[in-house]
């Protein structure tokens, strides 16, 4: 019975272990459970808790979530390409704390493969707005996103000047 309940155990401590302890470290890859899986190696996880911003981390002076980021350029977008754009100077208001909060984001995530696409969509709609200032902004994020993501699809598509990626196809 003590076997048992021990198995179990190191079961269920397996699975309610947090991802991010095995990931990228020596030990995960020559990890090995004889008591299961006849002496086979393990998998390592593979994914990197460093390298993607959590759903419920906030970003900027606005304290924004990757969602609700990626939520107020897509409504911003959506409501341009159906005609109905809001205030110019009140998408301008959001935009800069949108990339406000998508520069913090990039400090501490890096690395983050969302990023490219939400600064190439912040382009987009900086570019579709038409004004003097959403222009320069526009340049900026463009030069943004070329210098930090220079091998990104979005990038690429941004060189071209083809509009490849959008929030909506995330």
């Amino acid at each position: 019975m003590n076997a048992r309940f021990l198995a179990i155990a190191v079961a269920l401590a397996s699975v309610s272990a947090p991802a991010f302890a095995l990931a990228d470290t020596p030990a995960s890859s020559s990890v090995q459970d004889s008591t299961f899986d006849g002496g086979a190696q393990a998998q390592p996880n593979r994914y990197n808790m460093a390298r993607g911003a959590p759903a419920d981390e906030y970003f900027g002076s606005q304290h924004l979530s990757i969602l609700g980021i990626r939520n107020k350029i897509r409504d911003v977008s959506l409501k341009m390409d159906v005609g109905r754009p809001p205030a110019s100077n009140d998408v301008m208001h959001d935009m800069r704390i949108v990339e406000d909060a998508i520069r913090d984001w990039e400090r501490h995530y890096p690395a983050d493969s969302w990023l490219p696409r939400i600064v190439y969509a912040l382009h987009h709609v900086y570019t579709s707005l038409g004004s003097a200032d959403s222009t320069q902004h526009a340049v900026d994020v463009a030069a943004w996103l070329v210098a930090k993501y220079p091998g990104s699809r979005e990038a690429t598509a941004l060189r071209g000047g083809a509009e490849q990626s959008t929030v909506a196809d995330q």
